[in-house]
């Protein structure tokens, strides 16, 4: 067994997974991680700006507009729609 089969296991837990699989993991929880932090920096910036009630409600859809285009690029890549 290689290392890099070895570092595989070790990241998922002991299930077998195919390269791509992988990818997709990391992909999502990337656009995820991005996706809160320009929301996050948007409910600031805003709340700085116009105050602050408008700041949850511009940081969530910042959120989820981040992740809904996310999973369009990874759907995407995958030739899917």
């Amino acid at each position: 067994m290689y290392l890099s089969d070895r570092f595989r296991r070790f990241a998922f837990l002991g299930l077998e997974q195919e390269p791509q699989d992988i990818v997709d993991y990391i992909a999502e929880c990337s656009s995820i991680a991005i996706s809160l932090v320009l929301g996050i920096a948007a409910a600031i910036i805003n709340w700085k700006i116009v105050g602050v009630w408008m700041a949850p409600i511009a940081g969530l859809g910042v959120y989820a507009i981040g992740v809904v285009f996310g999973k369009y690029v990874i759907l995407r890549g995958h030739g899917k729609r």
